[in-house]
């Protein structure tokens, strides 16, 4: 049975083998399912195109990441703090230094 996944912004070809299959051993599948338009592991995928995807290698992880509506993404930046507060500022005051 063949299901389909709308691309995120962000996501690659490994995100959505691990998110829809449950495991990176979902990737040779996926790339079967969708051999005429994944062509290279780096390619960077088109946000809102879909892909085919095949039978979870891991049920439970797929269930366990729709349960908690969970998209991987491995596109993400981290933000350097310009400030010294630390993470909560002066809410707390001396208390916990």
């Amino acid at each position: 049975m063949s299901r389909e996944v709308v691309v995120l912004e962000g996501q690659t070809i490994f995100d959505i083998a691990i998110q829809e299959y449950g495991s990176i051993n979902g990737l040779k599948d996926l790339l079967e399912q969708n051999s005429e338009t994944l062509t290279d592991l780096d390619q960077e995928l088109v946000v809102g195109s879909r892909l085919f995807i095949g039978e979870p290698v891991n049920q439970a992880v797929v269930s366990h990441f729709a349960a908690k509506h969970y998209n991987i993404s491995s596109n993400y930046s981290i933000q350097e703090s310009t400030s010294d507060d630390g993470i909560f500022g002066d809410e707390f005051g001396d208390e916990f230094e």
